[in-house]
């Protein structure tokens, strides 16, 4: 029905909007054989891949969090911005996708995301880097079930040179973070000691 619909616009014809402002390329990342359908108009932009929702989030972002490597993979073949920012003034001002994926542990994402030059260095509006993504959820609740997703995720950022020593805007490290999302001040919680010991390692 997708592709029917596809063929019988013409070609350069603008896209419709729906009320929220958004294309229906908006929607693809949850379909990778949708988006292939998009792709193959000719008609989707720059400004379409990297363009954000009214949340201020892009296609990349969206997909990175939920895990959706196969639309990811795409996303980034078609030239989407790595390390782009979701946008000034969102909830979530400064994340990227990298952020994004390591908030949710979807560490396959994250190997994407790394292989494609994204930055493990990156902040978002608070300072946050994407070590300190990975502390904010001692227990990954949404996102990735799969047992140690969260020590696979940090253990791959620790890979690519992340920084633990790196604070935030508030003055904290990934693992004093941890500490206190943990509810133990500011030394490393029992159940979650192994996560703090991996995130105060220097590689």
């Amino acid at each position: 029905m997708v592709r029917e619909l596809l063929e019988g616009r013409r070609k350069g014809e603008p896209w419709l909007v729906d009320p929220m402002g958004h294309t229906a390329f908006k929607y693809v990342v949850y379909s990778v054989a949708t988006a292939k359908l998009f792709f193959e108009t000719g008609d989707i932009c720059k400004e379409h891949i990297d363009g954000y929702n009214k949340f201020g989030a892009a296609n990349i972002h969206v997909a990175s969090e939920y895990g959706r490597t196969e639309v990811l993979r795409l996303l980034l073949a078609n030239d989407a911005e790595v390390d782009l920012p979701k946008r000034q003034g969102s909830a979530y001002a400064g994340r990227t996708a990298l952020h994004c994926a390591v908030l949710r542990s979807q560490f396959e994402c994250c190997e994407i995301l790394i292989s494609h030059g994204a930055s493990v260095h990156a902040r978002d509006a608070h300072g946050a880097t994407v070590l300190h993504m990975a502390a904010l959820e001692p227990m990954c609740l949404v996102g990735n079930q799969v047992p140690n997703a969260k020590m696979t995720t940090v253990h791959l950022l620790l890979e690519a040179k992340a920084d633990p020593s790196d604070r935030n805007d508030a003055g904290h490290t990934a693992a004093e973070l941890l500490a206190l999302a943990s509810g133990h001040g500011t030394g490393p919680p029992a159940s979650s000691g192994s996560h703090c010991a991996r995130m105060t390692q220097c590689n």
